[in-house]
C-alpha cells in the first residue's frame, strides 16, 4: 500500500466521524451487564475547526459508536457514561487538529462499579529544528480513584 493510501484511510474515517455521517446509534451497554463508569478528562480543542472523537467498537462489527465528541467549545456528553465491564473492549481516539490528524486504538477490560477516565491529547517532542517540535498525540484510560493506567497508547 502506498504512503498516500496510508493517510487516506484514516482521513476518510475522521471525516465520517467528525461530520456525523456514520449512522451508528449511541452506545448503550447490554441490559443486565455489569457496569463500569467512564468520564472524559481530555481538554477541548483550540480552534473551532478542530475535533476529537472517542468511540467504542461494537461487538462483532466494524462499527464504532461515539462516546464523546470534543471541540473548541464543548465536550458532549458531559459527565460519566456507563460501559460494559468484565469484557475486552476496544476504544478509538480520533483527532483532527488543523492539518494534522491522529487515530489511536486502545483495548481495556474495565472492572464493575469502578470509575475510569479518558486522558491524553497533544504531545510535543524535541525535533531537529529546536523551535518546531514534533507533534503527536496519546490516549490513555486510567482508573479514576487510583490514577493507575489501564491502557496507554502513544501514536505509532
Amino acid at each position: 500500500m502506498s504512503q498516500k493510501h496510508l493517510y487516506t484511510l484514516p482521513l476518510l474515517f475522521m471525516i465520517i466521524m467528525v461530520t456525523g455521517c456514520a449512522s451508528v446509534p449511541p452506545y448503550q451497554p447490554p441490559a443486565n451487564a455489569p457496569l463500569a463508569f467512564i468520564s472524559n478528562s481530555i481538554s477541548p480543542t483550540y480552534s473551532r475547526n478542530d475535533s476529537i472523537n472517542i468511540g467504542i467498537h461494537l461487538d462483532n462489527t466494524n462499527q464504532i459508536s461515539t462516546l464523546y465528541d470534543i471541540d473548541s467549545s464543548s465536550v458532549r456528553p458531559e459527565g460519566k457514561i456507563a460501559i460494559e465491564a468484565n469484557k475486552p473492549l476496544k476504544f478509538s481516539y480520533a483527532e483532527a487538529i488543523s492539518d494534522r490528524y491522529c487515530l489511536i486504538k486502545a483495548e481495556a477490560i474495565l472492572k464493575p462499579n469502578k470509575n475510569y477516565s479518558f486522558i491524553g491529547g497533544a504531545t510535543f517532542e524535541k525535533s531537529i529544528i529546536p523551535f518546531l517540535p514534533n507533534r503527536g498525540c496519546e490516549f490513555a484510560i486510567i482508573e479514576a480513584d487510583t490514577g493507575n493506567i489501564v491502557s496507554h497508547e502513544p501514536t505509532k
